[in-house]
């Protein structure tokens, strides 16, 4: 066994040079353990982690090193259901060694080389399947302090926990995941790899677009369309069912809602725009033409049929969505009759505050744009009026001088 008493004698950085002897020794351990029938008795199993692993009186490298290595042999050995189902004692057991190396390992260890950082994720993925269980409260605690350490990592743990967070409808909690703990600490959107080991690409697809619904719910719109972008540019085939079009409706929505410009030239429209729904591929292109009257009917149109169909479980046109909506259109109504400056018609002047003759409309639905305050652009109230009175102003001279 390589001598790692001394940090000082045994850096980190050597740590990939012994690493390869230490799993070797851990897997013909329990090897020769499982044959001699020690690894499914509690008591000894407990016997034999007293005499192979070192304690915590031992080098930070030392311990963490093997013990990560030799709970990865053990794990891999045992079937988690038949010790969780048939031998209790010995699933306690297990389960309260694991946690006991959270407490002992040493995080800047487990992260000073690529392949501890393999092991450690392997390790994890074996916890959560040991636990089959575990509460999602649990789970993102759990998620929650690995990705304070995490180098970028996602892994079974993360897809887990916003599985079971998505499920239960807790999407401020996959937010919090998403958006990171807090400054200076990971994010789950800031990775750099993937455990291939654990994640399959249909759980990474699964993963991200559960995060953008969940951003989407909480109205961080932009953050909703960057990680979908993320989900575009994934090496999974989209299949053209009902997921996809989902997917691609808050995309679509998220363009809408931002505002984006030049979006005839999305790439992500382009190739999708056969999974759009049609109402929502409608509402697209009277908003980007204009089209006042119609856009406001289709929203009002899809905000009924899909409240009336899925009840509180409706997340894609929310009062407050179709508020932002309705008051986009409106600025956008307002910028362009505002923007002419001059012979404007009488009809127009009467549409130029927008947002009055959608008052009887949208006052059932208890939506009030006005305090919003999307659709002023920047303008207050007292400013559109001034507006007003200028472009009235302006027209009374305009033919004032053609008369004479």
């Amino acid at each position: 066994m390589v001598n790692m008493a001394n940090e000082d004698d045994q850096t980190i950085a050597d740590i990939h040079k012994w690493l390869p002897f230490v799993k070797q020794k851990s897997d013909n351990l329990i090897r020769e353990s499982s044959a001699a029938g020690t690894l499914l008795n509690a008591n000894s199993l407990k016997s034999l982690v007293q005499q192979s692993l070192p304690n915590n009186a031992g080098s930070s490298v030392q311990l963490t090193v093997e013990w990560v290595c030799f709970l990865n042999s053990y794990l891999r050995q045992i079937d988690y259901t038949t010790i969780s189902s048939e031998a209790k004692s010995l699933w306690q057991y297990v389960v309260s060694l694991c946690v006991s190396f959270f407490g002992k390992a040493n995080l800047r260890v487990l992260y000073s080389c690529p392949e501890l950082v393999d092991l450690f994720n392997e390790f994890i993925t074996h916890f959560v399947h040991l636990n089959s269980d575990l509460t999602s409260k649990c789970l993102l605690d759990m998620a929650k302090d690995y990705l304070k350490l995490s180098t970028g990592c996602l892994n079974y743990l993360e897809y887990l926990a916003v599985d079971r967070l998505s499920a239960e409808k807790r999407f401020q909690d996959i937010v919090a995941l998403c958006t990171g703990p807090g400054e200076g600490a990971g994010s789950l959107l800031e990775f750099a790899s993937i455990d291939a080991s654990s994640l399959t690409r249909k759980r990474v697809l699964r993963l991200f677009v559960n995060c953008a619904k969940s951003l989407f719910v909480a109205h961080q719109y932009r953050a909703a369309h960057e990680t979908l972008e993320i989900v575009f540019n994934l090496p999974v085939t989209l299949s053209q069912d009902g997921e996809i079009s989902e997917i691609v409706s808050v995309y679509v929505l998220t363009v809408i809602l931002l505002d984006k410009k030049q979006c005839n030239v999305d790439p992500y429209l382009i190739k999708f725009a056969s999974a759009v729904p049609p109402n929502l591929l409608k509402m697209f292109q009277c908003y980007y033409s204009c089209r006042f009257e119609q856009f406001v009917r289709l929203i009002l149109l899809e905000y009924t049929q899909r409240s009336e169909a899925f009840g509180e479980e409706e997340y894609l046109f929310t009062k407050r969505v179709v508020a932002r909506l309705l008051g986009n259109m409106c600025r956008k109504k307002n910028a362009g009759i505002l923007g002419k400056r001059e012979n404007v018609s009488g009809d127009e002047l009467k549409q130029v505050d927008a947002v009055c003759r959608l008052d009887p409309v949208v006052r059932p639905l208890g939506i009030d744009i006005r305090a919003e305050k999307y659709y002023q652009s920047g303008l207050s109230a007292n400013e559109i009026q001034d507006e007003l009175q200028e472009l009235v102003r302006w027209n009374g001279e305009l033919s004032k001088q053609r008369r004479d």
